[in-house]
């Protein structure tokens, strides 16, 4: 039986540089959708809507190596989120882990190469930016860089207090590990780009499970101050 798996991008810099976008809606059935990429020069992070982008992991599910929790597992402590679990917690990290590694070996990313570059370093509020859009996503059912609000990615991570001099980020759905989310962002050229661009050097992650038939709900926000 084949698995689609819903995935979704915006790169979005500040300050006069290319904005990447392909937003997408979550389908009822995501088989139904193709990609949608453009592309945008913005003095202000203009943002374009309305595409979709599904790709399939040959990855098997492979959970987290398991250890014992401790109280300072679960990550920050986010103002309006309830407390986060440390196996999600410890999903989150290894995402940071395994796109680093990316980085430091250089990807190609569809027709682009990409060579080695510096380690991101995770933020406290762009995780918590990233946390609050995947539960958002998971309790409300709706697959978009646009919040139910209407609020963009950019709009979430400035109201953290993070001061960005660019923003990015990547959602994704249905891979129930980190290991399938981050192979099946690093299989599709935007999201590949995301994570290679030397113009980012911190990132947030944000899991979370849903009870709709996707399971799981994952946030990449990517910054630069």
């Amino acid at each position: 039986m084949t698995t689609h798996w819903s995935v979704a991008v915006l790169a979005l810099v500040v300050g006069g540089c290319t904005v990447h976008d392909s937003t997408s809606s979550r389908p009822p059935e995501p088989s139904r959708s193709g990609p949608t990429t453009e592309a945008a020069s913005s003095p202000k992070g203009a943002e374009t809507r309305r595409g979709r982008r599904l790709v399939k992991s040959s990855h098997k599910n492979r959970g987290p190596a398991r250890r014992r929790a401790s109280a300072s597992d679960a990550g920050p402590q986010c103002a309006g989120l309830p407390a986060w679990s440390s196996e999600r917690a410890a999903a989150e990290r290894e995402v940071v882990a395994l796109i680093n590694a990316h980085r430091a070996e250089g990807a190609r990313c569809g027709g682009r190469r990409f060579g080695p570059v510096p380690a991101l370093s995770a933020e406290p509020r762009l995780t918590c930016a990233a946390r609050g859009h995947s539960r958002e996503m998971a309790r409300s059912g709706f697959f978009d860089h646009h919040d139910l609000q209407g609020r963009s990615p950019s709009d979430r991570i400035e109201a953290t207090g993070y001061r960005a001099m660019a923003t990015g980020e990547n959602i994704s759905a249905g891979q129930a590990t980190a290991r399938d989310v981050v192979a099946g962002w690093m299989s599709s050229p935007g999201h590949c780009a995301n994570i290679m661009s030397p113009n980012f050097r911190e990132v947030g992650v944000g899991h979370h499970p849903s009870s709709d038939a996707f399971g799981h709900y994952w946030t990449q926000k990517f910054g630069r101050r």
